[in-house]
């Protein structure tokens, strides 16, 4: 986890909660995460394209989760660093041409 910098806070409100009331802030943090949580797994959209989220399931998820952390063994041991994208470095639409 990355350290604070209270000198130069992305949000003052947040940095400011943190300083002085640590037990609120904490409890907004939590209210963040569920309130996130919530939303992705509850998508209404009807379009059929649309990126979808379900909470981890390992008959479904299991297999190729350890095929990604295979994947990402091997690059740790030969030093490679290459990473695949759908989107353009800067861009925002999916399936961008790199």
């Amino acid at each position: 986890m990355q350290r604070s910098d209270f000198n130069n806070p992305i949000c003052q409100e947040a940095t400011t909660l943190y300083i002085e009331d640590k037990s609120e802030f904490m409890k907004r943090v939590d209210k963040s995460i569920f309130d996130c949580r919530t939303r992705l797994f509850n998508c209404d959209v009807a379009d059929p394209y649309y990126s979808r989220f379900s909470p981890f399931n390992k008959s479904i998820h299991g297999q190729i989760m350890e095929q990604m952390k295979r994947r990402q063994q091997s690059k740790d041991k030969d030093g490679s660093n290459q990473c695949l994208t759908w989107v353009k470095t800067g861009s925002l639409r999916p399936f961008a041409s790199i």
